[in-house]
């Protein structure tokens, strides 16, 4: 099972993608940290669809996926301003057409473009917060206040995510557990370890046996290459 994203003519920078997901039998599905929320429209067999919004996670989660569920995610940028209205006004739109709802529903997703470049800048300096205020121009301290603000995690939250997804990918790559720490900025293989367990629940050796995890790991996130927030969710899924 896999999980594909969709195409989208309204893409812009809130709603950064569309994408789809199914399952042929019940099961758990691991998630993984990534840095954005999702707009999740759920069509269970036998129930109604319905509509929620995921949180932001700190860790790896576990999902368990009824069989036969169809799933589309709209997946957003990370600091999008999401209020409680979004839910109730997804709730009240017409349930057989999710790409015509969160159309009408775009308007109160804000895009804060203080937060998208403080995000930005953290992912460009993950090693140092202060460094990153410096490139902002302002002091950590405001730097601490805008995120927590706006996001409800602390700079150190988005610089040690990137951190360590950076890390994931150099395994990922066939780097070793020392060469990888050493790149991402890490102290040492230790320091990497119990940071890749800390965030994804499984040693670094066990991560990159892990197809569904690294499936979504050589997916685009909150990225401190590009410092482009993007994810993929739900790696176990099928094309609907």
């Amino acid at each position: 099972m896999k999980a594909y994203p969709g195409e989208t003519s309204w893409h812009n920078s809130v709603v950064l993608q569309r994408w789809t997901y199914h399952t042929t039998s019940a099961g758990d599905v691991r998630i993984i940290p990534d840095g954005c929320r999702d707009l999740l429209y759920w069509m269970i067999p036998g129930k109604s669809p319905v509509w929620s919004i995921s949180h932001l996670q700190d860790t790896i989660m576990g999902v368990t996926i009824p069989e036969g569920t169809r799933l589309a995610g709209y997946r957003l940028a990370p600091g999008a301003d999401v209020s409680d209205r979004v839910l109730l006004e997804l709730q009240g739109c017409p349930r057989d057409d999710p790409d015509e709802s969160v159309s009408r529903i775009l308007g109160l997703i804000r895009e804060n473009h203080s937060v998208a470049e403080a995000l930005s800048a953290v992912a460009t300096m993950p090693a140092s917060v202060a460094g990153a205020a410096t490139l902002l121009g302002i002091s950590p301290r405001t730097l601490e206040r805008l995120l927590m603000r706006h996001t409800a995690r602390p700079p150190v939250f988005w610089a040690q995510l990137v951190r360590v997804r950076t890390a994931a990918r150099y395994l990922v790559a066939g780097e070793g557990c020392a060469e990888a720490a050493l790149r991402a900025g890490y102290a040492d293989q230790a320091h990497l370890s119990r940071s890749v367990r800390r965030w994804f629940g499984v040693s670094p050796r066990e991560l990159v046996h892990r197809p569904d995890l690294v499936n979504q790991l050589c997916s685009p996130g909150y990225d401190a290459a590009t410092g482009e927030q993007i994810s993929t969710r739900y790696p176990s899924g099928s094309l609907t």
